[in-house]
């Protein structure tokens, strides 16, 4: 009876949370439409910014998103769409990026560094800012600054453009120390993953798989910040063993365009724009324009993004979800092949790897919605490897980034023998079993002979099945299969050179590459439409109410929806109490 009661209660106060939820976004939208139904004025300047490396799509839901305000970081998906439509929109007359805080990957800095030469190429000004490029990723985001108009740096910044480090720590000798026995296995020998629990430092293959890989990434930031400051590339290396650099060294050496402030490089793009125009954020000029491709032919978008693994995660609550869940990205695959209006997909994928079962489970879901007459492109992000990689390989074309990191064409697997932490700690287990093997994957013993035998079995298995697969779909030949599998890593540029890939582009190419295997014309429009859709907040709401299991879920539940509610409100009620509503320009 308390358990009922309990449950009740908490249902009673949930919906009564939700219901709230709800009011607060209508309310939200009618003080919108009235106070402010054009939020961008007819001399608009763009201004966003960077933070991060930013995330392919913003897995919180966009009306709560809007409704909890506050400062964030904005998706990759978001910044090139706001970039692709204000270069069409007469009203934008020139953008502002901050970058800060920005900490791209290279894959991610060239898919905006594209999104802004496009914007310039409409013959309107940009603007790149930052207090400072210092810190992760740093040489990534002056990548990224390279490719606008003018680069201002703030007085007590710095350039810290020093090129790639990798720097891998190795935990034999501490596992050793606290009694835990790694016992793990690989194919192939540049397979990397395991060495850091095995070995005391890289073995000579991984050593020159990963400096061939950030070889070719220097390479590409070093072209890439030539061609946009028009410098040498020698002149670029020299530049780059000199760094950091200050902002007057940097300006000396034409890294930099001006040294200064963020007020003054505000308005030094109102002066180049014709000093009227007034600051838009990114949020406040999609919501009134929206993302690009919204009418035409349908286009089915699938994202893939995160680790790979088994099951279905349709999203947590309002948080959303950062895995590959097969059975989603599954059925959201059947659901484009079997809609009549679908001429093509587009595969967002970026994703490390992860379960092999998991990546089969996409991978037919693929081949099946081509041979339901579906064309797919796959579009790789800063990242589709192993996994990421088998995921993407039955796609009828394949599109990376230079700086996408793709193959990895192998597998390892293992686990940790804890008896001698066991012992260490004195703590004695006792085990029962029914079947030889029934006890393998515990962390408790060793496996047996026969049970490292048959491990080592599954492994080349695993590696043979991959690997013919890849042959199959990519139509290499078993010799030049193996030159680049073994479980190397690939640059996109790399990948492209070795038949991994089709071409090196963004997002956008794989679009107009689904166009063009759909046989619509290359200036078609399209309607893409995401599957499985985006979940609003009260969708989310929804499936978080679904979650209760009694006393301590209940609980559980209503404080994660309390913590949501609380600014929530706050926003509704400056909302309510205002005068007028401007369009908020991100604090940074």
């Amino acid at each position: 009876m308390r358990r009922f009661l309990v449950g009740f209660l908490a249902f009673i106060g949930l919906f009564a949370l939700l219901v709230v939820i709800g009011l607060g976004g209508l309310t939200y939208w009618i003080v919108v439409q009235a106070r402010h139904a054009n939020p961008v004025p007819g001399k608009a300047i763009l201004q966003l910014a960077v933070h991060g490396n930013p995330a392919e799509t913003d897995n919180t839901s966009a009306t709560l998103r809007r409704l909890v305000g506050g400062a964030r970081a904005s998706s990759l998906r978001d910044l090139v769409d706001a970039l692709d439509q204000a270069r069409r929109d007469n009203r934008v007359l020139g953008v502002l990026v901050e970058l800060s805080d920005a900490a791209p990957s290279l894959a991610a800095a060239q898919e905006l560094r594209d999104a802004v030469a496009r914007f310039r190429a409409a013959g309107k000004p940009a603007i790149a800012f930052a207090d400072s490029f210092g810190g992760a990723r740093s040489s990534q985001a002056f990548y990224l600054a390279t490719g606008f108009d003018q680069i201002w740096l703030q007085p007590a910044g710095e350039i810290g453009l020093a090129g790639f480090a990798l720097d891998h720590p190795f935990f034999a000798d501490t596992l050793k120390l606290i009694g835990v026995k790694p016992r793990f296995s690989q194919r192939q020998e540049y397979k990397g993953g395991i060495d850091m629990f095995v070995d005391t430092g890289l073995s000579a293959p991984l050593r020159t798989s990963l400096q061939g890989l950030i070889d070719d990434l220097f390479g590409q930031l070093v072209d890439g910040v030539a061609s946009g400051r028009k410098l040498a590339p020698e002149a670029v290396r020299a530049l780059i063993d000199r760094a950091p650099l200050f902002g007057d060294e940097a300006q000396q050496a034409g890294l930099i365009d001006k040294v200064g402030y963020l007020d003054e490089a505000r308005a030094e793009i109102r002066r180049r724009t014709e000093g009227g125009a007034g600051f838009v954020s990114l949020d406040t000029y999609l919501a009134d324009v929206g993302p690009p491709n919204q009418q035409g032919a349908k286009i089915a978008l699938i994202y893939g993004v995160g680790p790979v693994v088994r099951g279905g995660d349709d999203g947590d609550g309002l948080g959303g979800s950062d895995t590959l869940s097969a059975d989603t990205v599954a059925k959201a695959f059947r659901s484009a092949a079997a809609d009549s209006d679908v001429r093509a997909i587009v595969f967002r994928v970026d994703s490390p790897g992860g379960s092999y079962v998991a990546s089969d489970t996409v991978w037919r879901e693929v081949k099946r919605a081509r041979n339901a007459g579906k064309p797919v492109v796959a579009s790789m992000g800063g990242v589709a490897a192993s996994g990421g990689y088998f995921v993407s390989m039955a796609a009828d074309r394949i599109i990376a980034e230079p700086g996408t990191l793709t193959g990895s064409i192998g597998v390892y697997s293992g686990k940790f023998v804890l008896a001698g932490l066991w012992d260490k700690l004195g703590v004695h287990w006792d085990e029962l079993q029914a079947g030889a093997n029934a006890g393998a994957e515990s962390p408790n013993h060793d496996f047996t002979d026969a049970q490292w035998q048959r491990f080592q079995s599954s492994l080349d298995h695993i590696y043979a099945d991959f690997t013919r697969r890849v042959a199959d779909d990519r139509k290499l030949a078993p010799a030049k299969l193996d030159d680049v599998a073994r479980g190397r890593v690939w640059t996109g540029r790399q990948a492209v050179a070795l038949g991994l890939a089709d071409a090196t582009g963004g997002f956008g190419d794989a679009v107009t590459a689904a166009k063009q295997l759909a046989r619509l014309a290359p200036d078609a429009p399209v309607k893409l439409e995401q599957y499985p859709p985006e979940k609003s907040a009260f969708e989310r709401a929804l499936k978080l109410l679904g979650e209760i299991d009694a006393n301590v879920g209940g609980l559980r539940l209503t404080a994660r929806l309390a913590a949501t509610l609380a600014p929530l409100l706050q926003r509704v009620d400056t909302l309510l109490r205002a005068d007028t509503l401007t369009a908020p320009v991100e604090p940074h």
